[in-house]
């Protein structure tokens, strides 16, 4: 599930993450949460800043904030899995300009 999604700067973005539709192998399933990374796509653009986020069970979730207006943000999750691996999942979100 690599994806696109759109914000203004002004407004918070939901992030949800459902974990079986990830290429895990069966009978593998979520252990743990290992982390969400934010990269700005312009060096000097304002953060968007991880605000919430968590792993219950099957989904990931995630709240972003702030950003520059027509920026674009890199946001990956990761969450280690019951065999051992790393599952992660990327998505592009481009801020709405003014």
């Amino acid at each position: 599930m690599n994806a696109i999604a759109q914000k203004s700067p002004e407004s918070e973005l939901d992030i949800v993450i459902d974990w079986r539709q990830a290429r895990l192998v069966k009978g593998e399933e979520p252990a743990g949460e290992i982390g969400w990374y934010l990269a700005a796509q312009r060096e000097g653009d304002t953060a968007l800043d991880l605000v919430a986020h968590g792993l219950s069970g099957w989904i990931s979730r995630a709240t972003l904030t702030g950003g520059a207006p027509g920026a674009s943000y890199l946001v990956s999750a990761a969450i280690a899995t019951s065999e051992g691996r790393v599952a992660m999942r990327v998505l592009l979100v481009q801020m709405r300009a003014r």
